[in-house]
Protein backbone atom coordinates (compact mmCIF):
# COMPACT_ATOMS: atom_id res chain seq x y z
CA UNK A 1 0.00 0.00 0.00
CA UNK A 2 1.59 3.66 -1.23
CA UNK A 3 0.60 6.69 1.36
CA UNK A 4 -1.70 8.04 -1.05
CA UNK A 5 -3.32 4.74 -0.88
CA UNK A 6 -3.33 4.56 3.11
CA UNK A 7 -4.70 8.50 3.75
CA UNK A 8 -7.73 6.88 1.23
CA UNK A 9 -8.36 4.29 3.17
CA UNK A 10 -8.24 6.10 6.23
CA UNK A 11 -10.30 9.25 4.61
CA UNK A 12 -13.01 5.90 3.79
CA UNK A 13 -13.37 5.33 7.30
CA UNK A 14 -13.99 8.42 8.49
CA UNK A 15 -15.94 11.40 7.82
CA UNK A 16 -12.68 13.49 7.19
CA UNK A 17 -12.74 17.15 7.45
CA UNK A 18 -9.52 19.61 7.10
CA UNK A 19 -8.60 20.91 10.36
CA UNK A 20 -7.24 23.95 11.67
CA UNK A 21 -3.53 24.80 11.66
CA UNK A 22 -3.29 25.09 15.54
CA UNK A 23 -3.02 23.14 18.30
CA UNK A 24 -6.29 21.78 18.21
CA UNK A 25 -9.93 21.95 15.82
CA UNK A 26 -12.70 24.34 17.04
CA UNK A 27 -16.14 23.52 15.25
CA UNK A 28 -18.98 25.98 14.60
CA UNK A 29 -20.08 24.60 18.45
CA UNK A 30 -16.86 25.94 20.18
CA UNK A 31 -16.47 22.40 20.95
CA UNK A 32 -12.47 22.02 20.61
CA UNK A 33 -10.87 19.30 20.40
CA UNK A 34 -6.81 19.00 20.75
CA UNK A 35 -4.70 17.05 17.91
CA UNK A 36 -2.73 14.13 18.73
CA UNK A 37 0.27 12.66 17.10
CA UNK A 38 -0.24 8.70 15.82
CA UNK A 39 2.34 7.20 14.33
CA UNK A 40 5.52 4.36 14.89
CA UNK A 41 9.27 4.46 14.35
CA UNK A 42 10.91 1.13 13.35
CA UNK A 43 14.67 -0.27 12.66
CA UNK A 44 14.79 0.02 8.57
CA UNK A 45 14.67 -3.78 8.12
CA UNK A 46 11.08 -3.06 8.79
CA UNK A 47 9.14 -2.71 5.42
CA UNK A 48 7.80 0.74 5.21
CA UNK A 49 4.57 -0.94 4.17
CA UNK A 50 3.92 -2.75 7.35
CA UNK A 51 4.35 0.40 9.49
CA UNK A 52 1.54 2.06 6.90
CA UNK A 53 -0.59 -1.08 7.56
CA UNK A 54 0.03 -0.88 11.47
CA UNK A 55 -1.42 2.74 10.59
CA UNK A 56 -3.96 2.19 8.95
CA UNK A 57 -5.07 -0.52 11.77
CA UNK A 58 -5.13 2.00 14.33
CA UNK A 59 -7.20 4.22 12.39
CA UNK A 60 -9.89 1.30 12.30
CA UNK A 61 -9.66 0.61 16.10
CA UNK A 62 -10.17 4.53 16.82
CA UNK A 63 -12.78 4.44 14.45
CA UNK A 64 -14.72 1.19 15.94
CA UNK A 65 -14.27 2.54 19.52
CA UNK A 66 -14.92 7.20 18.87
CA UNK A 67 -16.98 6.67 15.75
CA UNK A 68 -16.99 8.26 12.43
CA UNK A 69 -15.83 12.30 12.64
CA UNK A 70 -11.51 12.93 12.22
CA UNK A 71 -10.21 16.48 11.55
CA UNK A 72 -7.05 16.43 9.80
CA UNK A 73 -4.29 18.70 11.19
CA UNK A 74 -2.21 18.81 7.42
CA UNK A 75 -3.61 19.60 4.82
CA UNK A 76 -3.73 17.32 1.31
CA UNK A 77 -0.34 15.82 0.36
CA UNK A 78 0.85 16.36 3.97
CA UNK A 79 -1.88 14.18 5.49
CA UNK A 80 0.49 11.02 6.71
CA UNK A 81 4.51 11.87 6.89
CA UNK A 82 7.42 9.46 6.18
CA UNK A 83 10.69 10.21 7.54
CA UNK A 84 13.67 8.29 7.88
CA UNK A 85 17.11 8.87 9.74
CA UNK A 86 20.23 8.21 9.05
CA UNK A 87 23.40 7.23 11.53
CA UNK A 88 27.13 7.76 11.09
CA UNK A 89 28.55 7.25 7.29
CA UNK A 90 24.99 7.82 5.83
CA UNK A 91 23.60 4.28 7.03
CA UNK A 92 19.78 4.28 7.55
CA UNK A 93 19.05 4.08 11.26
CA UNK A 94 15.58 4.45 12.03
CA UNK A 95 12.70 5.36 9.91
CA UNK A 96 9.26 6.79 11.22
CA UNK A 97 5.18 6.98 9.79
CA UNK A 98 3.43 10.20 11.69
CA UNK A 99 0.34 12.16 11.44
CA UNK A 100 -2.16 14.33 13.42
CA UNK A 101 -5.28 14.09 13.79
CA UNK A 102 -8.12 15.50 16.08
CA UNK A 103 -10.96 13.03 16.99
CA UNK A 104 -14.34 13.85 19.56
CA UNK A 105 -14.20 11.63 21.97
CA UNK A 106 -10.57 10.91 22.35
CA UNK A 107 -9.42 11.85 25.59
CA UNK A 108 -5.76 13.38 24.21
CA UNK A 109 -4.70 13.14 27.63
CA UNK A 110 -5.09 9.58 28.22
CA UNK A 111 -4.37 7.89 24.51
CA UNK A 112 -0.92 5.97 23.80
CA UNK A 113 0.02 3.62 21.15
CA UNK A 114 2.15 2.10 23.52
CA UNK A 115 -1.01 0.27 25.37
CA UNK A 116 -1.95 -1.46 22.17
CA UNK A 117 2.02 -2.81 20.79
CA UNK A 118 2.68 -4.45 17.51
CA UNK A 119 5.26 -7.08 18.76
CA UNK A 120 4.96 -8.95 16.12
CA UNK A 121 6.29 -6.55 13.11
CA UNK A 122 7.95 -3.71 15.46
CA UNK A 123 11.81 -3.74 17.55
CA UNK A 124 11.83 -1.71 20.59
CA UNK A 125 13.89 1.35 19.09
CA UNK A 126 14.41 2.98 22.68
CA UNK A 127 17.14 0.52 22.91
CA UNK A 128 20.92 2.01 22.84
CA UNK A 129 22.46 1.46 19.41
CA UNK A 130 19.14 0.44 17.79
Amino acid sequence: MTLDELVTEIEKLFDCINGDYRAFHQDPQGNRYPYISLGFFSKPQIPMESLRAALLNQFTELRAEYGPTLYWRYGPGHRILEDYQTAAMGRLALQKITTRVAIPGLDHKLFSLEGKPYPEVFDDVSKPGV
